[in-house]
C-alpha cells in the first residue's frame, strides 16, 4: 500500500503514531506504522478506543461530507474547494489569493491553480489591488454568483441528509459544541 491509500482512512501522521500508541503497538518503522494502520482501516477491525476519540470521529464526519458534497456538486461541475471559494467571495468583498487560502485552509499556491480555472470559466473575475498593484483581488461575476446559488442547494441537502437523524435542538447543540471545540484550540488559555 502507498502513502495515499493510507492518507485517506483520515489520520495525519501525528495521530497515527498517537493511535498506535493507544493500542499499544510501537512500530519499528514508518512502513510497519503504514501496515498496522492498513489493517485498523476497516472500522469493523480497528480499536474502540481509536474509533469513540473525537479527533477521530469528527475526521471521518469531515472525509465522508467532503466526499457527498463532491458528489453533488460533479453535475455542476465544481469540486468543493472551487465551491468554497465561490461561497467566500458571495459575501461581496474583493479578497487576495492568500486571503482566500487562509478562508479555504488551502495553500496559495492551490487557491491560484483554483482560482485560474474559475476565471477561465468567467465565474470569478481578478484585478490588480487600487494601491497594492502586485495584489490581484478576486471577485465574484454574475455566472458565479448564479453556479453558487444552484450549489448551496446541493451542499444544503448534504448538509441536511448528514444531520437527519437529529432533533432541531440536537443540531442546535451539536453546532454550539462544534464552535466551543473550535474555540478550545484558538484559545486554549481562555476561561471556560
Amino acid at each position: 500500500m502507498d502513502r495515499n491509500h493510507v492518507i485517506q482512512i483520515g489520520l495525519g501522521a501525528g495521530h497515527l503514531r498517537r493511535a498506535a500508541h493507544v493500542i499499544g503497538i510501537v512500530p519499528s518503522s514508518s512502513a510497519s506504522l503504514i501496515r498496522m494502520l492498513i489493517l485498523y482501516q476497516d472500522t469493523d477491525n480497528a480499536p474502540p478506543s481509536v474509533m469513540q476519540g473525537p479527533g477521530y470521529l469528527l475526521k471521518r464526519a469531515q472525509s465522508k461530507l467532503r466526499a457527498s458534497m463532491d458528489d453533488a456538486l460533479r453535475p455542476i461541475g465544481l469540486t468543493t474547494s472551487q465551491y468554497a471559494v465561490l461561497a467566500i467571495l458571495e459575501e461581496g468583498v474583493a479578497l487576495s489569493n492568500a486571503e482566500l487560502a487562509r478562508r479555504s485552509f488551502i495553500t496559495p499556491q492551490t487557491m491560484n491553480k483554483i482560482l485560474e480555472t474559475l476565471e477561465s470559466r468567467g465565474l470569478v473575475e481578478r484585478r490588480p489591488h487600487a494601491s497594492h498593484g502586485r495584489i490581484l483581488e478576486t471577485r465574484l461575476t454574475s455566472i458565479g454568483a448564479s453556479i453558487v446559488r444552484r450549489c448551496h442547494k446541493a451542499v444544503h441537502a448534504i448538509e441536511d441528509q448528514m444531520l437527519s437523524r437529529l432533533e432541531v435542538a440536537e443540531r442546535e447543540r451539536f453546532a454550539y459544541y462544534l464552535a466551543r471545540c473550535i474555540d478550545g484550540l484558538d484559545r486554549p488559555d481562555a476561561e471556560r
